[in-house]
This record gives C-alpha cells, structure tokens and sequence, in this order.
C-alpha cells in the first residue's frame, strides 16, 4: 500500500470533523490545450523527472480540477474536504512524486512515450520502469491561467484514474461511507467490511501476506465485482504461492477480461509462469495498440520468443531495432549478445559489446563468455576489450 492510502482513511476523517465544503467558482472555462502547448509541458515534465526526481511535479498539478473529478464519482461537494486538501496535494506532489522518483534514482526510467488528444483533452502518456516492473501513466493535461497543468493520472496498474482512487478511499473513510453502501449493505455490514479492509492494508504494511490474504477472502463475496479489490489480492498472492497467485489472476481475468489496462501489465508475469507464450506475445500485441510503438515491448516480445525456442539469428534484426529506439536498454543488448552467440557472430558479439560500453555504460566484464570460447577468436575480440581497458588474455581469466 502506498504512502498516500496509507495516511489517506485518517486524513479523510479529519476532513470529515471540518465539516467544511469546497467552493464553487463561475470562471469561463478555458479552451484546452495545443498540440504544441501539449507537448512542450510534457517534455518539461520529462527533463524535470530526470533532473528532479523526487521534486518533478511540485506546482504542476491544477488541484481544482484534481477534486472535480473526485467529486464527479459520486461523493459530492458537501464533503468536508478543505481541511483535507492540503494533504491531498502533499500527497501528490510528495508521495505519488516520490515513488516515482525513488525509482528513477534506483536504476528505472520515467520515459515520455507519446502525447495525444481525445475527448477528455491532452494527454501525455509516460513509461515507468522500477523496482515493481513496468507501468503506464498516462497525464491528463488541462489549461489553466497559469499554462498547462496535471488536471489527472490515469494508472494502468490500478485501471483507474488516481482521482477515482483518491474518491474510494476517502469515502471509505467518511461517516456516510458512499462506497460502500453503493454495494447495498446495512449499516452494521459496512462497518465491517470497512474494518475489513483496513485489517487487510495494515497485514500488507506488516509484510503479513497469508493474514491480508485470509481476510481478502472473508469478504470475497461482497468484493468480487470490485477491481481494487482484484488489484490488492492479485499483489497480495504475488508474494505467497502459484497456486494462490494464479487462482488471483483467473479470477481477476474472468471479472475484467482481456483488455483491462491493469489486466494488460499483471498478466505478462501470469502467461510467464504459466509458459502460454503465444498468449504472453498476443497481449503485448493488445498492449502496444493501446500505448503506441514500444521498444521495450518489442524487447519483451523477443524474449518471450526465445522462451518459444525460436532461431536467435531471426530475432537480432529487430533488437537492432529495438537498440537504435532506446540505445540505453540494458537488457536489449544481453539479448542480442546472446542470439549473435548462439547464431555464431562473434565479431557481431564483439561490436555489441563496444556500443554497450559506449551508449549504456556495460562492462564486458559483466557478460559470461565461457559459453562462447570461440569468441576470443574473433578478429576484433582484442580489440573490444583493449577499448574498455582489458587485455584479451585478462579477459580470458575473467571467464
């Protein structure tokens, strides 16, 4: 659970004590945002996150759009909110920015992946990758007297809009609860459910998985329909067995179905584990029709087919590809090594290396060439390793 919902139930009940209500204003409406405009904030964005990265989205965010839409779920405007606002946007700006940015400082990549326009407005659709895998955020981008501002995030992930999660839980949290008797239960059940639900996220911050699990379950019947609730027991069951993890996921599948975003991301583990290999490459086909050309999906896709003991030679000309999108892919040039390897291009091998020690700073020392004995015969082997400071025979000795 993170930082923002962890904090989030009390905070909520403050604001509900305020008793406060927000203010309406009357101000015309703007028109949206350029295509250029669209663009040049979101490549702001980018350079902010890769020099700031923990500070990225401070005073970026239009606030007053944020909480229209949280109200538009169904809570209304006679919350008691204004107490409350100014932790909400601590917690977008600090906690939701500090995790991405946590990521970016342990070795991820936060990477503007395209900016478009639909009937919501502008869009800048942006790739996460960290500790917890691949994600998708994609920005909900308004005018405002000020330029343009984050009016939302889309996290596909959760499958929702953060102002949708941000509405659940505070109206978990408030007295009149409106979520939960949405799913048409007394008083005295909600009340329950609620204590429920709060039990589980404490058992996750403890690092208790198998007691989340066990109370995940207890209220199943009630929650089946719901996909946080989906969400939370497919990241709990991650951590305890296959079997658990695997019931989590068919039934999350059974509920939502093949082109859910949230089901898009969590299913590649599952059709991993579960070696459906051509349904793992048919669902980052459905992936990159919603996200746009992807070089790391493609890197994925790769993978997946040497998994399908596919010929390596036919793979290396679209990881070529793959490295002239993003030469800084780590993982993209083990690949290639490994199919130029196994094709027996071991001058191939040697180039690869000298470009992944130039474009992503790879060591040859990090490779394993005790499977491959003939590349030191290689015409430019010596050559490869004086380049990154090694003699040939020290590079021997290494494997």
């Amino acid at each position: 659970m993170t930082a923002f919902s962890r904090g989030f139930l009390s905070l909520c009940l403050i604001a509900t004590l305020a008793g406060c209500s927000s203010l309406v204003t009357n101000e015309p409406e703007l028109p949206p945002p350029s295509t250029e405009e669209i663009q040049a904030f979101a490549n702001m964005l980018e350079q902010r996150f890769n020099e700031f990265p923990n500070d990225a989205m401070r005073n970026q965010w239009d606030f007053d759009f944020f909480m229209d839409q949280v109200y538009e779920t169904g809570l209304g405007r006679s919350i008691g909110v204004t107490m409350a606002r100014s932790e909400i946007e601590n917690s977008l700006v600090v906690d939701l920015g500090s995790q991405i940015g946590s990521d970016i400082m342990m070795g991820g990549s936060y990477k503007l992946m395209k900016v478009y326009t639909d009937s919501l407005g502008g869009h800048a659709l942006f790739r996460m990758i960290g500790r917890n895998g691949m994600n998708y955020h994609d920005f909900r981008l308004v005018n405002t007297k000020e330029g343009v501002k984050i009016g939302d995030i889309f996290i596909y992930t959760t499958g929702e809009f953060y102002s949708a999660t941000t509405a659940r839980l505070m109206s978990m949290a408030l007295a009149e609860n409106t979520f939960l008797k949405g799913l048409g239960l007394s008083d005295e059940k909600t009340e329950e459910l609620f204590a429920k639900i709060e039990s589980a996220y404490a058992d996750m911050d403890r690092g208790d998985y198998a007691s989340a699990n066990q109370t995940l379950e207890e209220i199943r019947p009630t929650m089946l329909q719901e996909k946080f609730w989906h969400v939370i027991r497919v990241q709990v069951t991650s951590m305890l067995t296959d079997t658990h993890y695997l019931l989590a996921m068919e039934e999350f599948h059974d509920q939502f179905g093949d082109n859910d975003p949230a089901w898009l991301l969590t299913s590649l583990d599952y059709f991993l584990l579960t070696q459906e290999y051509d349904r793992m490459i048919e669902t980052l086909q459905n992936l990159k029709n919603k996200v746009g050309p992807d070089a790391y999906l493609d890197l994925m896709e790769y993978s997946v087919r040497i998994e399908k003991n596919e010929d390596p030679a036919s793979i290396i000309p679209g990881l070529k590809d793959v490295l002239v999108a993003e030469p800084d892919l780590t993982d993209a040039y083990y690949l290639m090594m490994y199919c130029q390897g196994e094709a027996g291009d071991y001058e191939g091998m040697a180039n690869t290396m000298t470009v992944a020690y130039d474009s992503a700073e790879l060591s040859i020392s990090t490779f394993d060439l005790s499977l491959y004995p003939k590349f030191f015969e290689a015409k430019n082997a010596a050559a490869t390793a004086e380049h990154q400071g090694f003699t040939l025979e020290e590079l021997k000795a290494m494997n």
